[in-house]
C-alpha cells in the first residue's frame, strides 16, 4: 500500500511538472511568435495596398488605349503604320466636319502603336493605339460617336470599326493569360 501511494504521488508530480513545462514552453513560443504574427499582418496589409496600387496603375495605363479595326495591312513597319494612322486621323470624312473641326495629329500624340495578334492571310489585325493625352483619345471617341456609321474614312472593301479598350475586357484577357 505504501508503494501504491508513493507511485500515485510520483505520477501526480510528473503530471504537474509535465503540465508546467508544457505551459512554459507554449508561453515562450507564443512570446516568440507574437512579433512574427504582427509582422505577418503588416505584410498582408502592405500586400493588399500594393495590389490596389498595381490595379490602379494598370487601369491608368489602359485608359488612353483605343483599338482600330479594319485598316488594311499595307505597312512594312511601325513607322509606316504610325504615318498611316496619322493620315487617317487628319483627313476629315465630310466637308461639314472639315469646317467644324481641324485635325492636326502629330507623332508625339501617340505613345505606342502596333498591330495586335498574329499575322494571318485573309484576316486584318486590329491596331492598338495609345494616346499620350486623354483629351485626344476622347476626341477620337467623340468623332466616332458624333459621326454616322463610319466617322473616319476607310480603305476600299474594309470596314472601319472603333472600339475602346474596355478595362473589364483587358482585365479578363490579362486574367486568362496570367491565370491570376
Amino acid at each position: 500500500m505504501l508503494l501504491a501511494t508513493v507511485k500515485e504521488e510520483i505520477e501526480k508530480q510528473n503530471d504537474k511538472q509535465t503540465q508546467t513545462i508544457t505551459e512554459t514552453i507554449s508561453k515562450t513560443i507564443e512570446e516568440q511568435l507574437l512579433p512574427i504574427k504582427k509582422e505577418n499582418e503588416a505584410m498582408k496589409s502592405e500586400i493588399l495596398l500594393l495590389r490596389l496600387k498595381v490595379k490602379y496603375l494598370e487601369l491608368e495605363t489602359r485608359k488612353n488605349n483605343v483599338l482600330l479595326h479594319g485598316v488594311e495591312e499595307t505597312e512594312n513597319n511601325n513607322l509606316e503604320l504610325m504615318s498611316t494612322v496619322i493620315e487617317l486621323f487628319n483627313v476629315p470624312c465630310t466637308t461639314e466636319q472639315a469646317e467644324e473641326e481641324k485635325h492636326d495629329w502629330d507623332k508625339w500624340e501617340l505613345s505606342s502603336i502596333y498591330r495586335v495578334g498574329k499575322m494571318t492571310e485573309g484576316k486584318i489585325r486590329p491596331i492598338k493605339i495609345s494616346c499620350t493625352l486623354t483629351w485626344r483619345r476622347n476626341e477620337i471617341l467623340k468623332k466616332k460617336k458624333n459621326g454616322k456609321k463610319d466617322s473616319y474614312p476607310k480603305n476600299e472593301g474594309s470596314q472601319s470599326i472603333w472600339k475602346v479598350c474596355n478595362n473589364k475586357e483587358w482585365q479578363t484577357n490579362y486574367t486568362r493569360q496570367n491565370g491570376t
